[in-house]
């Protein structure tokens, strides 16, 4: 948790961007004398969606920015292509955007994998960060590597597909047979992998 003012977490996303003050007014909308009374701390808090719009904008998470809790980003430039064989292909971040790490509507969980049945795609000790749903939202987990918890209680990291009977799926691994037609208590997709 950072408890510093919110000022100063401002100044640090604008500098991580690269931005003048100038460039995030024109982006927001927001008057430029206005955002140097909030890069100099001389107004406590923005009224109104000032701050969603300045944290939309240098894609951190809002509640970092205003509090200092929970992740700083909420988005992450995509500089460039990569391919198995390839060599790196840089791209202007404009042409590609940003990927959006949005836990605003999620019920984030982690997990740390163990023994190589998912290898080569996660690897004994890769922790899986996951955005846990449940019941009738169960159909956004199909095509996807999820962690899963079945109905009777047994956990896995599985990709999800539609099983033969309704309301059941199958789960797939990378290096073990299918789990057919089991009906699930939650899943929550694999949205970002951290390295051991």
């Amino acid at each position: 948790m950072d408890n510093g003012q919110w000022h100063v977490r401002l100044v640090r996303a604008l500098t991580r961007k690269g931005w003048t003050q100038s460039e995030l007014s024109a982006r927001t909308g927001i008057d430029a004398n206005n955002i140097y009374k909030y890069t100099s701390g001389v107004v406590a808090q923005p009224r109104g969606d000032t701050l969603r719009r300045m944290a939309d904008a240098l894609g951190v998470n809002l509640i970092w920015l205003r509090d200092g809790s929970g992740p700083e980003l909420s988005a992450v430039p995509v500089v460039g292509y990569v391919g198995a064989g390839e060599m790196f292909m840089p791209a202007a971040e404009a042409e590609l955007g940003e990927l959006s790490l949005d836990f605003a509507a999620a019920d984030p969980i982690a997990v740390v994998v163990r023994g190589a049945s998912m290898a080569p795609v996660y690897r004994p000790g890769d922790y899986l960060i996951c955005s846990r749903v449940s019941n009738g939202d169960l159909a956004a987990c199909l095509g996807k590597d999820c962690v899963v918890q079945t109905s009777d209680g047994l956990g896995y990291i599985k990709r999800v597909v539609k099983g033969a009977a309704l309301g059941t799926f199958t789960l797939l691994s990378y290096a073990a047979d299918p789990i057919p037609d089991v009906t699930l208590s939650w899943c929550a997709p694999v949205v970002w992998i951290k390295r051991a």
